[in-house]
């Protein structure tokens, strides 16, 4: 067919045809090679795969964009909808691109009218992934060489004057509270509302909030005051006020032998863990 084809029909499906083969659109005007126009309820494009093969193959020679919707108009439906419900392995959404030097694999170029949702959203209701130890709802996989090259797995950008109330990251876990949050430019961890650049909340009657290891050769801790004369200060601790209360606890790398110890009611003991 050479020139222009347009296809009309009634009834509940405008037209259905079957191919037996292969259907090739070839268009080399600057002009919509494929357009479909659907204003009733049933599907505008409907794909099935029976065999081991793509269903839908976008080869896009370097040029635009593969894939363009334009859902200007759109105020509460998807423009994009994967529905698999019953799928257990493989990729609902897989993209394989290992030539793109620069530019986006993904890109959700603007959603300035976005007041309630998300641009984009995983949403899974099932427990299957608990019983998984790799993977998630979302995962990022890197395997270049960081050595020789800067990489950002999680690259968040929050660049406006009147985002000050935009959190930048936000995990939350409800079975044991927040796992990480940061907001302002401070830092959580088990609290929803961190009032200090890292503010940790933990229960201590069965873990430690903090615990701060070195493998190497270095200190574990390091803290240095601010510059101002008169107004540089170091650690500050508060604890309990009684003889049991710790204070202060410096013990050897085996935690057997105590060099210093401050109580809670103010006594003070060098190389002794009751000092009286």
């Amino acid at each position: 067919i050479s020139g222009d084809l347009t296809v009309e029909g009634g009834g509940s499906y405008a037209y259905s045809e079957v191919l037996t083969g292969d259907m090739k659109i070839t268009n080399t005007a600057a002009t919509i090679g494929l357009e479909i126009v659907q204003s009733g309820a049933e599907k505008a494009l409907s794909i099935k795969q029976d065999a081991a093969a793509y269903a839908l193959f976008i080869d896009n020679n370097a040029n635009q964009s593969s894939i363009y919707i334009d859902a200007d108009g759109a105020t509460s439906s998807s423009l994009f909808y994967v529905n698999a419900p019953s799928q257990t392995t493989g990729n609902i959404i897989h993209i394989d691109n290992p030539a793109v030097t620069e530019g986006y694999v993904i890109h959700v170029a603007s959603a300035d009218a976005l007041t309630t949702g998300s641009a984009i959203t995983v949403d899974s209701g099932g427990t299957a992934l608990a019983s998984t130890a790799t993977g998630g709802l979302v995962e990022i996989l890197h395997t270049g060489n960081s050595t020789s090259n800067v990489n950002n797995l999680l690259y968040i950008v929050n660049d406006h004057a009147s985002a000050t109330g935009t959190t930048g990251l936000k995990i939350k876990q409800d079975s044991t509270g927040p796992a990480l949050v940061t907001m302002g430019g401070n830092v959580g961890i088990g609290v929803i509302d961190p009032d200090a650049k890292v503010a940790i909340v933990g229960d201590h009657a069965t873990q430690n909030s903090l615990s701060v290891s070195s493998a190497g050769t270095g200190r574990s801790g390091y803290f240095v005051g601010g510059p101002t004369s008169g107004a540089s200060h170091g650690v500050y601790i508060q604890a309990g006020k009684d003889a049991s209360d710790w204070g202060l606890n410096i013990y050897n790398r085996a935690n057997d032998t105590a060099h210093f110890i401050v109580t809670g009611d103010g006594n003070v003991g060098i190389g002794t863990d009751a000092p009286d």
